[in-house]
């Protein structure tokens, strides 16, 4: 079986978060285990069988009889914050076969349109050889460093991390760095490889992830397969991936509405923070239980299997 991957390739990209392209980590991963499904991906859309996109089709729905893959990730929140996925949406319309990366995923698209006839919930994982284990403390650290994003927007990421550096001894920071983020305690570093982010991850005690109605955060599959406790607002589908954590329930909002901005409160997070430090025995053995080479199985063979219909 053949797969040609038409994202970011059409005369109309979909776009997300700040405008760039969609980057394509899935396909990485899916042509590292191709030969196991007996496929090959290729560079000429004529020739192949498949057609999948991580963005949208283009010019490449004019391709017959060949199925149409679509990849349906976090898109929903844009549609109340940016007003410009609609690509996403006709994308859907236009497969075959939709594969969600949560059942969130799944349902918030079904809450603002009709869903395909046949798609599959491959919930995200993230590739175990790419973000080795952590050497786990016994105790809790007695210096207490986090991690976090800076790269969702304020009303997406649902409070500003300049609290969460007062509640810990030093907080790394993964991102483009907007200038009000300052503080003594905190350090930024850039996103430059999944082999870097590994590195700095392991030198964390725990992952602050606040952002609002993600589908499948990838920052939160790295952090789970490395094995670190997740601080994680309970909202999209962040609690679908964790491997050990404490959840702040979602802000007073609607669960697929994305036009009101969530607020959670400071007190909020610093109690998180401290449910971590005092359960922090039993988080670090529930993320020594978590089987993310397993998990990450699964989500490979429901996109060969399920998603590109290879049954057997």
């Amino acid at each position: 079986m053949k797969i040609f991957d038409c994202s970011n390739l059409s005369n109309y990209p979909a776009h997300r978060g700040f405008g760039g392209p969609v980057v394509n980590d899935v396909v990485r991963q899916l042509k590292l285990h191709s030969s196991e499904y007996h496929c090959k991906w290729i560079d000429n859309p004529e020739k192949a069988d498949i057609l999948f996109t991580n963005d949208v089709f283009g010019d490449f729905i004019n391709f017959k009889n060949k199925l149409k893959v679509k990849r349906m990730d976090g898109s929903f929140w844009q549609k109340g914050l940016l007003q410009r996925n609609i690509p996403f949406d006709e994308a859907a319309k236009q497969a075959d076969v939709v594969v969600y990366i949560s059942k969130y995923s799944q349902l918030s698209h079904q809450e603002r349109c009709d869903i395909p006839k046949k798609y599959v919930i491959a919930i995200n994982s993230a590739s175990p050889i790419e973000y080795p284990r952590k050497k786990y403390y016994e105790k809790q650290p007695k210096k207490f460093v986090a991690i976090a994003t800076d790269w969702a927007r304020e009303e997406k990421r649902g409070a500003s991390l300049i609290p969460v550096a007062s509640f810990v001894n030093e907080l790394i920071v993964i991102g483009s760095f907007p200038n009000w983020l300052k503080a003594n305690n905190i350090t930024k570093v850039g996103y430059k490889s999944s082999q870097y982010i590994s590195e700095v991850l392991k030198e964390c005690d725990c992952l602050v992830n606040l952002s609002y109605l993600d589908a499948a955060p990838k920052v939160v599959c790295q952090a789970a397969a490395i094995g670190i406790p997740i601080l994680y607002a309970n909202s999209g589908g962040t609690s679908e991936i964790v491997g050990a954590g404490i959840p702040i329930e979602d802000p007073n909002v609607s669960k697929f509405d994305c036009t009101q901005t969530p607020f959670i409160p400071i007190e909020k997070i610093k109690e998180g923070i401290e449910k971590i430090k005092e359960n922090w025995e039993d988080l670090i053995l529930k993320a020594k239980n978590f089987d993310a080479q397993k998990q990450y199985q699964i989500m490979i063979e429901k996109y060969y299997r399920n998603g590109f219909g290879l049954w057997n």
